[in-house]
């Protein structure tokens, strides 16, 4: 068997979820090219999510020999620096789909087919759609181009379409193209009378151009605003992802995984609680608390746990009076218990208050 068609079986194994066959396949393709390595199931099971660090490599492995061992094509892990996303199981499934047929693309060009190597991750801003972006880039082992399409477009006659036309033009094949803010192609205005002629010469060009991608090139597009973009340029896309805002299941796994990584033990109710209070909060938004509460804690020695911490920085802001945060506290069904911890004062004194704050209303 050659080498080519020994890690074509391998990575069908691996997208098929055979163990097994990964197993065999993978030993046979380490005795054939002599390597020393181990095979390890965590490099296999896509179930689950795993962090970089945890993968180890021997010292004598040739990365570039083995693609399949290498970290960024097997680490499940969402991670950029800080963030992690938990998607649901519709959204996983269409990324594992992307991803698999990316990686078997020469197979399906042998095949005469075209490879489906377009799409666009449409979401709110802070949805984590950069993230995502560069967690299937990192796993099909491509090399990121990244682009905001505001910073190509020009008043300009014909500047833009150039731009977009140099940009597609110095593309290799195993490159991926993550082009952000793609909706501002759309929303384009220039200030002369050529206005509409302008913009549709800038469609044209970008559809020539998605139209003579290559198939071994991967093309992701961002947008918080996909029906601003002409329907034509939406349907060369053969995948769209839609990031909704996080759930509250996911809200906590989020919380929950970052404080751990600080070795921050808030309580599981304290954390529970503060997944109510961030209903419509985007990962973006969760991080920026996160990260604010855990500097407050590691380095000003705070004892405040996340939910107090959370509370006081809405009073500060002046997004909370004690009106206000009364009731809307009591809304969320939070217990006089966890409302005096916030307050901290006591819990008679907390009864008290709401009384009175209820007798003004």
């Amino acid at each position: 068997m050659s080498e080519e068609k020994a890690i074509d079986l391998l990575i069908n194994s691996y997208f098929n979820r055979d163990n097994e066959l990964f197993i065999n396949s993978l030993n046979k393709l380490i005795k054939n090219s002599q390597l020393k390595i181990k095979a390890n199931k965590k490099f296999y099971e896509i179930n689950k999510v795993y962090d970089s660090s945890s993968i180890k490599e021997e010292k004598d492995v040739s990365i570039r020999e083995v693609p399949l061992v290498r970290k960024k094509w097997l680490t499940q892990s969402l991670k950029k620096g800080s963030n992690s996303l938990y998607l649901n199981p519709d959204i996983k499934e269409k990324v594992f789909e992307l991803e698999k047929i990316y990686i078997n693309r020469k197979s399906i060009q042998r095949k005469g087919l075209l490879v489906p190597n377009k799409v666009i991750l449409v979401g709110d801003p802070g949805g984590g759609k950069t993230t995502l972006a560069n967690k299937i880039i990192s796993d099909v082992g491509a090399n990121l181009i990244s682009c905001n399409i505001s910073q190509m477009i020009s008043s300009a006659l014909g500047e833009t379409g150039k731009n977009i036309h140099k940009l597609f033009s110095k593309l290799k094949d195993g490159d991926a193209l993550f082009l952000d803010e793609f909706d501002a192609l759309a929303t384009v205005r220039f200030h002369d009378s050529n206005d509409i002629g302008e913009m549709r010469r800038i469609v044209n060009v970008l559809l020539q151009e998605m139209d003579t991608l290559s198939d071994d090139i991967l093309l992701i597009a961002a947008t918080n605003y996909s029906r601003k973009i002409d329907p034509a340029i939406l349907r060369r896309f053969s995948f769209e992802i839609y990031l909704p805002k996080p759930t509250k299941n996911e809200r906590f796994k989020y919380i929950d995984y970052f404080l751990e990584r600080f070795y921050i033990k808030d309580n599981k109710k304290v954390i529970a609680t503060v997944v109510n209070l961030t209903e419509n909060y985007s990962y973006s938004e969760l991080e920026n608390l996160l990260n604010d509460y855990t500097i407050n804690k590691l380095y000003k020695n705070k004892e405040e746990n996340l939910l107090s911490y959370f509370v006081k920085n809405l009073q500060i802001r002046n997004q909370l009076n004690d009106t206000v945060m009364n009731k809307w506290l009591m809304e969320k069904k939070i217990s006089i218990t966890t409302l005096s911890m916030i307050l901290g004062i006591s819990r008679y004194k907390l009864s008290d208050k709401l009384k009175k704050e209820s007798d003004k209303s």
